[in-house]
């Protein structure tokens, strides 16, 4: 157990997810780092959720519920984190479940250097309809050590657009203190709402830690539930908010002529992604022709091929071949 331990608040937003719930609350329960205090607020669940997590709370004492009409992941973290009281905070999915040592390794990590940021790893678990696990990943990305405030800033490319560490707020632990004196919140997309924050508090990070350790277990559907590729109104335009969100700040940092294909990419992924259940759903994407897609879509290089052949066809305006394409490789899968 590390020294001086400080109280790390973990926030867990809470929605439809009976079935999982009490695996990730006694995996919190489980945790070998005693201070901890558990935020769960209950978004507007329709299901059994509600009860269980007030059960729990009655018997364990370092558990909290909370309640809030829907309003998405995003607002159910920022309400958790403006009633937490902890030095440190870290975040769970519900559906999820963490290894018992996931709040001790993170902590311990932290005071090596007083890290602003610290990311472990995951492990994606494959899990049927029976709730069995049937295949594992261990996600085994880079050690990355940054000490300043610089050496983050000139390395954002690598930590947000070549591995990813930024796209999630599980497996980090943050500081209270600069989340709540800066007001960095998640704003209230339906989707892809992490990755913004997590920029966000990222302009004030001055040092960062990503370590080796397999600390936290993802739960994916297998095979995939249904609905899950289907087409959420205002994606596009959550997307291109985020763009121009984060174009900004890269300027700011005078970053931007150095990552500027990095940044187009992965700008592009998202495009994709929403293209692709444009077409699954037989809707129109075209957002393609107007701007900032159509500057995503000139600047960026992807290197998957499909992904490669599809923004050839959109920068060529070939809209229909796009889509024929499309199909055909969805056909083939």
């Amino acid at each position: 157990m590390c020294k001086n331990t400080p109280l790390v608040s973990i926030v867990v937003p809470v929605y439809n997810v009976e079935a999982y719930l009490m695996e990730c609350l006694e995996s919190i329960e489980a945790q070998t780092y005693d201070k901890i205090e558990c935020i769960l607020v209950v978004d507007g669940a329709t299901d059994n959720s509600f009860n269980i997590a007030k059960e729990y709370c009655k018997t364990h004492g370092r558990f909290k519920v909370f309640y809030q009409e829907n309003a998405g992941s995003g607002p159910a973290r920022n309400k958790g984190v403006a009633l937490s009281s902890g030095e440190f905070i870290c975040f769970i999915d519900p559906d999820d479940w963490v290894e018992p040592n996931y709040v001790e390794t993170l902590v311990c990590e932290q005071r090596k250097g007083n890290y602003d940021l610290v990311v472990s790893q995951t492990i994606d678990r494959k899990v049927n309809s029976k709730n069995e696990i049937v295949a594992t990943h261990e996600n085994n990305k880079p050690r990355l050590v940054y000490v300043s405030q610089r050496d983050c800033r000139d390395n954002f490319p690598s930590v947000m657009f070549q591995h990813h560490y930024l796209d999630g707020p599980v497996c980090k632990l943050y500081k209270a203190a600069i989340i709540k004196s800066n007001k960095i919140e998640f704003p209230p997309y339906r989707r892809s709402q992490d990755m913004v924050f997590n920029f966000r508090y990222y302009k004030y990070v001055d040092s960062f830690s990503a370590i080796s350790c397999h600390t936290y277990n993802v739960r994916c559907d297998y095979p995939p539930q249904p609905g899950r590729g289907r087409v959420f109104s205002g994606y596009s335009e959550i997307v291109a908010k985020i763009y121009l969100e984060l174009k900004g700040q890269l300027s700011q940092w005078n970053i931007s002529a150095e990552c500027n294909i990095q940044f187009h990419t992965w700008a592009f992924w998202y495009l994709y992604a929403y293209i692709i259940r444009c077409v699954d759903a037989n809707q129109p994407y075209g957002v393609v022709r107007e701007e900032p897609f159509k500057t995503i879509i000139d600047l960026a290089r992807p290197n998957l091929l499909t992904q490669r052949i599809v923004r050839l066809f959109l920068a060529l305006k070939l809209y229909r071949a796009a889509t024929l394409f499309i199909k055909l490789i969805y056909r083939l899968k």
